[in-house]
């Protein structure tokens, strides 16, 4: 087709440059491939293109809804990485000499997709959780039906549905992908908690609570780790522990043991956790607590003490501190020696004082209390060479003949009220050797049989009295 040789005021307008020479019967342009609608996912790339022909020169002029594009003057328009502004109406608006013809309208759509992993309950090993994904679309015609995929595939029933079935071992982080007709896809993620017990609660400090002369076993609390119940273990024999009692979680992290005897002998604590599920972790490392002993020399105390021992070899005591007092309530620090000694010799003695041992933990920043005690002991047995009574009346006496013995010794004891008395026999350790309950007469007869020489404790106790006195083996 030919055009004639005037022109409107639209056309000269038109920002197209002009061959100096006049061009002699042009072409005008036209629209030979419209640009074509497009349903392009989120976050990808597209391209529009249009095709004409026409007279030389050609410009182009890409519009979004009836607004140019600036710098879209190609035969091509890209736009990368779509998101949901990016839509709209696009057309091309493509001039020469001649005239201007705008292309057909091209719908750009960008898919959206969401998907839902939803939740799920907490597991206990060996049980199961329904997984279910839900998917929505922007353009749901668009989108079409969706495709499932479910990731790891280890403790699922089926990885290739929007609902399945998880039976994991461990906690376990499933992924469900989402696809839709175009190739559009979306994620999301659900969480399966298996509880198991957490197996690095560990015991803080073991000591000898003064006030009621009882074993006391600390611990930190782990929050959030699916703890239910505290178990506390103690050594009875060498290597075998034994429950002796249980806290909730909700308690304070600390247990008496009001069946220990700190005054005789040392003891190991141990702990565990049961979780909400009923399983019950490993036992933490032991924590065992310092045990004093006392003998004298004329005027010297000589005291010996077990050492503050943590399995875990994460403890090496700086020092041990002596406390002295003039009664269990007044302690006061006396003296200290270095952490690798566990005896100290109490000079000019001339009378009566309780002993006390202490020592500095390396227990958590945060932790409330990082020092242990030992038992209180008491240096009554030593003073006249005599047997003491504590807490009785004075006109009762315990007489022990002869004192030192090779083979017996008869323990006295005055006994007018037929009370009856618990016998107990400790080495310097405090380990007890001997025991007999129920002793309401006022006369024992002592064997050595298989005791070792040396000096042992005797305490006879009832409900209101305790007697205390040593006796020496040769």
């Amino acid at each position: 087709m030919h055009c004639i040789r005037s022109f409107t005021s639209d056309e000269l307008s038109m920002k197209i440059y002009l061959y100096s020479s006049v061009l002699q019967n042009p072409l005008a342009v036209s629209i030979t491939t419209p640009p074509d609608a497009q349903n392009t996912c989120l976050n990808s790339n597209v391209t529009f293109s249009v095709t004409a022909e026409g007279t030389s020169p050609i410009i182009y002029q890409w519009q979004k809804n009836g607004i140019d594009i600036p710098g879209a003057t190609d035969s091509i328009y890209a736009i990368n990485n779509l998101n949901l502004t990016d839509q709209g109406n696009f057309t091309c608006e493509v001039t020469n000499l001649c005239r201007s013809v705008t292309s057909d309208t091209a719908k750009l759509k960008v898919i959206q997709l969401d998907a839902d992993a939803c939740t799920a309950d907490n597991l206990c090993p060996g049980e199961s959780a329904k997984l279910m994904a839900y998917c929505t679309s922007n353009y749901p015609v668009e989108s079409g039906a969706f495709g499932y995929l479910w990731s790891p595939s280890s403790g699922l029933s089926d990885t290739n549905i929007s609902t399945t079935t998880a039976t994991p071992s461990i906690t376990t982080n499933y992924s469900v992908t989402v696809t839709d007709q175009l190739g559009c896809t979306a994620s999301d993620q659900i969480n399966i908690f298996v509880q198991q017990p957490y197996q690095n609660e560990q015991v803080c400090l073991v000591t000898v609570d003064t006030s009621i002369m009882k074993n006391k076993i600390y611990w930190q609390k782990t929050n959030d780790a699916g703890t239910m119940l505290y178990i506390i273990y103690k050594e009875t024999v060498p290597y075998d522990y034994e429950q002796v009692g249980n806290v909730s979680f909700y308690s304070l992290g600390e247990f008496i043991d009001i069946f220990s005897h700190p005054d005789q002998q040392s003891s190991k604590y141990k702990i565990t956790v049961i979780d909400t599920c009923g399983n019950e972790s490993e036992t933490s490392y032991y924590h065992k607590t310092i045990h004093l002993s006392l003998d004298a020399f004329n005027s010297i105390m000589g005291l010996a003490w077990d050492e503050y021992v943590d399995e875990s070899d994460t403890f090496s005591p700086q020092q041990y501190y002596i406390y002295r007092g003039t009664s269990q309530s007044n302690m006061i620090l006396h003296d200290s020696v270095w952490g690798f000694i566990n005896t100290y010799n109490d000079f000019n003695v001339d009378s009566v004082y309780y002993y006390m041992i202490g020592v500095y933990t390396n227990n958590p920043e945060n932790f409330n209390g990082n020092m242990s005690f030992s038992n209180i002991i008491d240096n009554c047995a030593f003073f006249n060479n005599s047997s003491v009574v504590i807490n009785s009346d004075t006109d009762n006496e315990l007489t022990i003949y002869p004192n030192p013995f090779s083979e017996s010794a008869t323990i006295q004891l005055y006994n007018p009220d037929n009370s009856q008395f618990t016998f107990i026999l400790a080495d310097l350790k405090g380990s007890v050797v001997r025991k007999i309950d129920k002793i309401n007469n006022n006369e024992i007869l002592l064997l050595k049989k298989n005791l070792n020489s040396g000096i042992y404790f005797i305490e006879l106790k009832s409900k209101d009295k305790t007697y205390r006195s040593k006796i020496m083996i040769e």
